[in-house]
């Protein structure tokens, strides 16, 4: 209740006491509440997202991930499990990280059991609702009577359970457990916790490909390095005078056929590189769109150079090309995961900043530049163009980074005002840590 209290006087002036009014506002008390709570959900996504679009293994940056998550969506307990696959296509869970709210207590401090199959706990349901991207939540005595009792056996009292996706793969899921109280997750909080999932699915995926990548790369080295690339010699009218035994595999052609049949053409290309290359002797390099001998497109990375015979002049070409059809496909999904990532961020209000202290350059996310209402970058900016747009009277950045790389502060806390394109301020509170990048070993 709201009170407020005013004295009241009679009609001849007289005090006749006071006036006490109360105004009921628990529903402006429980909006706020759900308000602070997305804030801090929201917040604690776009540090996750943050974390694991910069650390390459997720599993390094994993836990505070999941410290901040904890802390942002107030439960007691978050669990990451992977699923493990029999040849019987059972599937048992494997609990992987877990974080734990040090006020919690009981039995949440018992992790879940390991190797434990789905169907034989009674959680077949769990199994088919996640394995099609949804979400479960809900509080634990409402749920059917085998779940319940694995719930309550391990004092949860209410549970948010969403998918992770390795590709198209059920990899598992991220649970948010909550063992004080009952709690009904709201829409809003079940969609911003799927984010979350969302993301990390995106870290497990870039991770997975990029190991099977560097496996597939390192057992072709062993066999036959110098076989990597397709490699052809074609001479000056487009005839292929060699070839190695990997650009036959792909382009299917053989020793006296022409370049362009390698794209199904009948006759040389409009822009020919090959024709370039014989006025200006300049090397191109050019991708391209293949289907190969087993009727699969592929994008080619392509590198034409000009091969030059005794007397100087160009008498053939030699054209490397490599098969890039996956880095086009994780760039593409790497550029889905900066988007859910740049919405999350724009839709928090929040911006992300990654500055290069010993180069002086600064990363923004697209949220950064739409708070500001500038043109987006996809390039780093300098310390002036940034410093340019800050009020100086509120903050100086010159000094706050001396102090950064001295190792006066470890982290920063302030606010402060920067120009807005049309001419106004913005207050903006900024907040980070000082970290040390494993690529380049510099301050950030």
């Amino acid at each position: 209740l709201h009170h407020a209290c005013q004295p009241a006087y009679g009609a001849d002036g007289q005090s006749l006491g006071r006036r006490a009014c109360f105004q009921d506002i628990t529903d402006r008390r429980a909006v706020e509440e759900q308000l602070r709570k997305r804030e801090a959900i929201l917040e604690g996504i776009g540090f996750a997202a943050g974390q694991l679009l910069r650390d390459e293994n997720w599993e390094r940056s994993i836990h505070k991930v999941l410290e901040r998550l904890g802390a942002a969506s107030g439960v007691s307990r978050i669990t990451v499990v992977q699923n493990h696959q029999r040849q019987n296509g059972e599937y048992l869970m494997q609990p992987r990280f877990s974080w734990i709210d040090p006020r919690a207590g009981g039995s949440i401090e018992t992790p879940l059991p390991e190797g434990l199959p789905y169907r034989a706990a009674g959680l077949a349901r769990w199994e088919t609702v996640l394995a099609h991207g949804e979400c479960l939540s809900g509080v634990a005595r409402e749920f059917p009577p085998q779940e319940r009792r694995f719930l309550m056996d391990q004092e949860i009292a209410s549970i948010l359970l969403a998918p992770l996706f390795a590709g198209r793969q059920w990899w598992g899921f991220i649970g948010f457990e909550e063992s004080v109280r009952e709690r009904r997750w709201t829409r809003t909080e079940v969609d911003a916790l799927r984010a979350a999932a969302d993301n990390l699915s995106a870290a497990i995926q870039r991770e997975l490909t990029e190991n099977a990548l560097r496996s597939k790369e390192a057992f072709l080295r062993g066999i036959q390095e110098v076989m990597l690339d397709a490699v052809e010699v074609i001479d000056s009218e487009g005839t292929i005078v060699w070839r190695n035994m990997l650009a036959g595999e792909i382009y299917g052609n053989t020793v006296g056929s022409k370049c362009y049949e390698n794209l199904n053409r009948m006759n040389r290309c409009p822009d020919c590189a090959h024709q370039a290359i014989q006025q200006d002797g300049v090397p191109r390099d050019y991708e391209c769109e293949v289907i190969d001998t087993r009727g699969r497109k592929r994008i080619m990375w392509v590198r034409a150079t000009p091969f030059h015979g005794p007397k100087g002049d160009i008498t053939a070409i030699v054209e490397t090309s490599r098969d890039i059809t996956e880095r086009k496909r994780m760039e593409g999904a790497l550029r889905e995961s900066q988007k859910r990532l740049e919405l999350a961020l724009e839709g928090s209000g929040l911006g992300l900043w990654d500055w290069d202290l010993s180069r002086g350059r600064i990363f923004w996310s697209q949220s950064m530049f739409t708070m500001l209402g500038l043109d987006s970058r996809n390039d780093l900016l300098t310390f002036g163009e940034v410093n340019a747009l800050v009020k100086s009277d509120d903050i100086n950045l010159f000094d706050i980074a001396d102090q950064l790389i001295s190792g006066k502060l470890d982290h920063i806390d302030q606010t402060f005002r920067m120009q807005h394109t049309d001419g106004h301020w913005i207050w903006l509170r900024v907040r980070c840590e000082l970290s040390q990048a494993a690529a380049d070993n510099g301050l950030h």
